[in-house]
């Protein structure tokens, strides 16, 4: 599993403009990254569009928010990838705001 922060926001997310992302960095950002409370964060893909799960929850599906970065449509979930020059995602930075 990969390393990653877990950061919790009261506040709302920053949206951004959204980015279309090609095929071979949807497959980069897929797998499965080990949250700091013991948690983990599924990260798949299903025709082009990105989803994020914790544990058993729900599947959340993500949109471009600019570079690395992908959200939900509430904005209440953001996840930056850690993506290398050569593709490769070395990890994720994950902020959810609690409701």
């Amino acid at each position: 599993m990969r390393h990653f922060i877990l950061a919790w926001l009261l506040g709302c997310c920053v949206a951004g403009a959204a980015n279309a992302a090609d095929s071979d960095d949807l497959q980069a950002m897929k797998g499965s990254y080990a949250l700091a409370d013991g948690r983990v964060l599924y990260v798949s893909c299903h025709q082009r569009t990105l989803y994020a799960q914790i544990d058993a929850g729900p599947e959340v599906a993500l949109k471009a928010a600019g570079g690395a970065v992908w959200q939900s449509a509430k904005g209440d979930l953001r996840i930056t990838f850690q993506q290398h020059g050569n593709g490769v995602v070395s990890g994720v930075q994950l902020v959810a705001r609690r409701e």
